[in-house]
């Protein structure tokens, strides 16, 4: 007797077993018309790959599957024109899945759809405002209409909707680590957190979050991240001048001076339509508080050249006497400059100077007393033709 216990009890076991991760989508729509076609697609790892298809009949269509453990999956209707309806999210697991698409789709049935849910309808509230904030402000911007107290007021509401949303999807996320959910959505969402606040996250997730491909890859990123956060020593990037000489970043940095690193290409179309909003910017400043450095992409040397040939800055003039003191450190390391004594520049003293002493004296000669004998630094001699003036 004992025994056929045994057996019933290894039966129902099999049984159950068979049965686990079985899911069932039952759908509906209005918009969609009979005889089209709707694809699941599941997430596996940054892609989603089609598991199935359904036709739409009679405003209905639905799926079957099994799923062992959880996964994050949408529903696409397939039309060789654009859809009116977005892709829809769900939560692929067992359990009976209940969806409408419609202007305003929604997803029910199980526990993570019913939670995934409750996000999402909060969310387009948000969305909404904030869409409207911003409709708002390009048609006053475009109509030169927008005003400074206009633009503060909107700033203002935009800010506060970006700051309810960016709580609403933190809670979220630190609710459900345990679930595909919050790695989905911490993904697509990275853009409303800072490094250190995604650095936070991750932290207090659980160990499935963590060890997740996609967000070992962040951790990875924002790893590497620290390295350019302010107040961190820049990297010193080997470079190339146009004309082909080595050189490096630091020789364009100047100390107490504000540096805007642009980096671009010449086959880049919104890096040249930038070009002349940075010619804008560096002529509106003083260029002995600020400059920009263009670090070129670029891997065809005429092409960047011709480019270059067709940008005039109009800045304040001014002569860069660091590659000078540059050329000679490197001859003297070579043995090619020996016993050098001083150098004397004659200039009317509006340049970058560098901001070391060599180990060789060094006088800046004018042909007449000017304001820009100002800039020239404390460790060199500034003379008149006629005249020493002392330091």
């Amino acid at each position: 007797m004992k025994k056929r216990q045994l057996i019933w009890i290894g039966l129902i076991g099999v049984i159950m077993a068979s049965c686990g991760g079985k899911y069932k989508i039952t759908g509906k729509t209005n918009l969609i018309p009979d005889g089209e076609t709707i694809l699941l697609q599941k997430q596996n790892n940054e892609q989603f790959e089609i598991v199935d298809s359904a036709t739409v009949t009679n405003g209905s269509f639905s799926f079957k599957g099994e799923q062992k453990s959880p996964a994050i999956a949408i529903l696409v209707h397939l039309n060789d024109k654009q859809s009116q309806i977005p892709p829809q999210l769900i939560a692929l697991e067992e359990g009976d899945i209940y969806v409408t698409l419609d202007s305003v789709s929604h997803i029910s049935g199980t526990p993570l759809n019913d939670r995934l849910q409750m996000y999402e309808t909060k969310r387009r509230s948000y969305d909404t405002r904030i869409r409207n904030i911003t409709n708002r402000y390009l048609k006053d911007y475009l109509s030169g209409q927008l005003s400074d107290s206009t633009f503060v007021i909107l700033k203002k509401a935009f800010d506060k909707e970006q700051k309810g949303l960016e709580t609403l999807t933190r809670n979220y996320i630190l609710a459900n680590t345990d679930n595909v959910t919050s790695i989905y959505l911490f993904l697509q969402n990275s853009f409303l957190f800072s490094p250190e606040e995604q650095r936070e996250l991750i932290a207090h997730a659980a160990p499935s979050f963590k060890k997740n491909p996609a967000v070992k890859k962040v951790s990875h990123m924002l790893d590497r991240l620290k390295n350019v956060e302010p107040g961190m020593p820049y990297i010193d990037l080997p470079l190339q001048t146009i004309e082909g000489k080595e050189t490096s970043l630091s020789t364009y940095i100047d100390k107490g001076k504000y540096i805007l690193l642009d980096f671009w290409a010449s086959w880049c179309p919104p890096c040249r339509r930038q070009t002349p909003y940075l010619k804008q910017l560096f002529e509106r400043y003083d260029k002995w508080q600020f400059s920009i450095v263009g670090i070129s992409f670029d891997t065809n040397r005429e092409e960047w050249k011709e480019y270059m040939q067709k940008i005039t800055i109009q800045g304040r003039g001014g002569t860069d006497f660091r590659p000078v003191f540059e050329l000679i450190r490197k001859e003297q390391e070579k043995r090619e400059l020996r016993n050098l004594k001083a150098l004397i520049y004659f200039t009317d003293g509006d340049g970058i100077y560098p901001r070391q002493k060599p180990d060789y004296e060094t006088a800046f000669v004018f042909v007449k007393k000017t304001e820009n004998m100002r800039l020239v630094p404390d460790w060199a001699y500034k003379l008149v033709i006629g005249e020493r003036i002392k330091i």
